[in-house]
């Protein structure tokens, strides 16, 4: 007698085997669409609500704006153990300017005739130091008046000195000499209207944010990693 060959399936498979494979993943997308469920119910939809349930929007606003001040109180708290204690101290500025006349040239000058000034000329000093440093400790070093500073601009009348000599700039170098001051002097005999803009040398740097900006996220100076973190909350919070 002749043998009877059966067909199989490409691959080696039984059909049987293909359908449990098959209901396999028809039950893992089913409890996948459960989990996914679960989680879309936790919180739910304000069509859904009844005027009665303004309590629990209430109760989903206080917990964002907690998490916001647990995340901004973590920043804080980390950016602490990596300075030294905080001291608080007052820095006072003294500014002061000197004018200087001008003279008629002397003819019998040691140094000859039209050896004396001329022309009238002026010098502002800005210098500082900290109050009551040397009443704690007096055998303490104290510390320089630039030693404070990251930048120091001083801006002059541009319609009197022009716009290449109106400005006088001081930017910490990597390595500097320390000055209990700093001068500018110029030839003149007018008033001049002066703006002096000075920079801490914070460690870490801190940045001064726009009014409006500071407004909205209730942050007015601060870290690079504080302001983000205010703003990516505020982000999440009003998306």
């Amino acid at each position: 007698m002749r043998g009877q060959m059966q067909s199989q399936p490409a691959g080696g498979k039984r059909p049987s085997d293909n359908r449990n494979s098959m209901q396999q993943k028809s039950d893992y997308g089913h409890i996948t669409s459960k989990k996914k469920k679960k989680l879309a119910d936790k919180i739910l939809p304000r069509d859904l609500l009844v005027p009665e349930s303004q309590a629990y929007m209430d109760l989903l606003a206080f917990e964002r704006k907690l998490d916001t001040t647990i995340m901004r109180k973590r920043l804080d708290i980390q950016e602490a153990l990596k300075r030294p204690m905080k001291q608080k101290r007052k820095l006072r500025i003294f500014i002061s300017n000197t004018f200087y006349p001008a003279k008629e040239p002397c003819p019998d000058g040691p140094n000859g005739p039209g050896a004396e000034r001329l022309v009238a000329s002026w010098e502002l000093t800005v210098e500082g130091r900290l109050l009551d440093d040397s009443k704690n400790d007096p055998n303490k070093v104290k510390r320089k008046f630039s030693s404070f500073f990251k930048s120091l601009v001083i801006e002059l009348d541009k319609e009197l000195y022009g716009p290449d000599n109106h400005l006088v700039e001081w930017h910490r170098p990597l390595t500097t000499q320390e000055t209990d001051g700093f001068q500018v002097k110029r030839l003149g005999d007018k008033n001049v209207r002066c703006t002096i803009l000075l920079l801490l040398d914070y460690q870490p740097l801190q940045f001064k944010l726009d009014p409006r900006l500071a407004r909205l996220l209730g942050v007015h100076t601060q870290t690079r990693p504080v302001i983000i973190s205010a703003l990516w909350q505020y982000i999440k919070t009003h998306k």
